[in-house]
């Protein structure tokens, strides 16, 4: 009991309300808060943060621009069963390393709202939260599945709406641990580098002790993963199963490169208006099955296919989906990111701005540093080359590196770099 108990974890994030920034805390899986104990928030020099509001799912504080990093969280919490409470201490170095909040109020007895989240649709998944999850297995002897993912990843959604939804899923991986890590937040880091894990989605099977008994890299169908458990529970060798392409354009998006690389444009153009037209009737039928999640499987798709729709040629469709994906989740990065790449691509660096703008305001993590250069890029075509410069040193600055150069934290920093080298290179031109 101490072991599981030490090893309990808060979980925090951050919301972007206007010019306000709010600390969201809410409990771990089984957990409650205690909204009767002095929790609070305070700054490095102990100056207390306002307390919005307060349920036993969670507790919601405003970071006044009064108060200043490094945050030291407290909070109190107790098992469901009532057995226990305790008191949890968090330090928080700097707000950029916090995923962002979900706009939705918070809810009693720890219900949430279906739909409020991308991951609504599987919520016995722990977030972010290893320590309760292997402390969890140890003491009850349960295997341990990991899924390493990014909101930013088409597999990934389309692992969230088609399999992990699944009553089948969730009644055979009922005895499992089932643990989600988002890679872009430095929470992942010990975890990527322990299991050496390099691209997104990957699902790591591991016993009681987090010694690993397999991975899957990409996306499966829901019967490799009824293989698999059949596999592990009866002690046989981990399968040899190949993964699928992610979604069945991927064939055609690969064909259109390779048509753009030789030169071949026509070609290329109507392999991506055939890989968009492809999405278009995924979208259309899978959304219909029994058991999916409609709303992840429209975030698996909506990246490909604004992407192949400006590959295509047909711009204005794109950038009317993405707007369309942007009024959807107003607080994710992913589709501003993606929206002032395309316009940067197109030499609409002023209206790249606005989207990468938001895009900065709220990533988090790897997607921070993606953003930002998108941005710097936008300012820097613009003629605002001592404002992108600027932002790139702060950036750079403020950017706390994992140990493991393998992780894509350092390359998305090269990169930030090399941007920048780049427009001084331009500037002596």
């Amino acid at each position: 009991m101490n072991e599981i108990v030490a090893a309990l974890t808060l979980l925090l994030s951050l919301e972007q309300s206007g010019s306000k920034q709010v600390l969201h805390l809410e409990p771990p899986a089984q957990h409650h808060l205690n909204i009767e104990a002095p929790n609070s928030v305070k700054d490095k020099t102990g100056k207390i943060s306002k307390k919005l509001d307060a349920t036993d799912s969670k507790l919601r504080f405003e970071l006044s621009p009064a108060l200043n990093a490094p945050f030291t969280v407290t909070a109190y919490l107790c098992d469901n069963a009532k057995t226990y409470c305790v008191k949890k201490t968090h330090q928080i170095d700097t707000l950029s390393s916090l995923p962002p909040a979900q706009h939705t109020p918070p809810q009693k007895n720890g219900v949430r709202k279906q739909g409020s989240s991308p991951l609504s649709a599987n919520e016995d998944f722990l977030k972010n939260d290893p320590k309760t999850a292997f402390a969890t297995a140890k003491k009850h002897n349960r295997p341990i599945l990991i899924d390493f993912f990014g909101i930013w990843c088409p597999p990934c959604n389309l692992l969230d709406a088609e399999v992990f939804a699944h009553p089948d899923f969730k009644k055979t991986y009922a005895s499992f641990v089932k643990l989600k890590m988002d890679a872009d937040s430095p929470l992942s880091w010990e975890l990527k580098s322990k299991y050496k894990v390099t691209g997104y989605p990957t699902i790591i099977f591991a016993d009681t002790s987090g010694t690993e008994l397999g991975r899957m890299i990409g996306y499966y169908p829901l019967s490799d993963f009824l293989t698999v458990h059949t596999a592990i529970s009866s002690g046989m060798p981990f399968p040899q199963i190949q993964a699928e392409l992610s979604l069945p354009h991927d064939a055609l998006m690969s064909k259109a490169e390779e048509a753009e690389k030789n030169g071949n444009i026509d070609s290329a153009r109507n392999l991506w208006l055939a890989a968009s037209a492809l999405l278009k009737k995924t979208l259309n039928e899978r959304s219909k099955l029994k058991h999916v999640d409609a709303k992840s499987l429209e975030r698996s798709i909506s990246t490909d296919l604004a992407y192949s729709l400006y590959r295509g040629g047909k711009v204005k469709e794109a950038e009317s989906l993405y707007r369309k994906m942007q009024r959807l989740y107003p607080q994710e990065f992913t589709f501003s990111y993606y929206y002032a790449r395309m316009l940067n691509d197109l030499g609409r660096s002023k209206d790249a701005e606005a989207p990468a703008r938001l895009a900065v305001k709220y990533s988090y993590g790897d997607n921070h540093l993606r953003s930002v250069d998108a941005l710097a890029v936008a300012l820097h075509k613009q003629g605002k080359s001592e404002e992108a410069n600027n932002l790139i040193e702060a950036t750079i600055k403020a950017t706390t590196l994992p140990e493991d150069s393998a992780l894509r934290t350092h390359r998305y920093l090269n990169k930030l770099r090399e941007t920048q080298a780049s427009f001084a290179k331009a500037s002596t031109q």
